[in-house]
């Protein structure tokens, strides 16, 4: 489940998993595929990093990991996929 009402469209891309490619729309209901502009443009390692909760969005945006192409769309993100208490593994994998 995702943490807000809030939605955004993010464009992913994946030179490892072709189905992986494309424009997903996710919210609090849940993610689709969709052909709406995108919010965010990220590759599939900065998904990765978000979908745990434990980065966010923000700080992607920051390194260059994210490209954002709309104003409040990390803002959005970053409501969307926080987790808190925040993600801890207690094995090495």
């Amino acid at each position: 489940t995702y943490g807000a009402d809030a939605r955004v469209v993010i464009e992913v891309t994946d030179p490892w998993f072709a189905d992986n490619n494309g424009t997903w729309r996710v919210g609090g209901d849940g993610a689709s595929r969709t052909d709406a502009a995108p919010d965010l443009r990220t590759d599939i390692v900065g998904l990765s990093s978000a979908s745990m909760g434990s980065t966010p969005w923000w700080a992607l945006e920051a390194v260059g990991q994210v490209n954002a192409c709309a104003p409040d769309a990390v803002a959005r993100a970053d409501a969307l996929f926080a987790h808190r208490p925040m993600t801890f593994c207690g094995s090495h994998f």
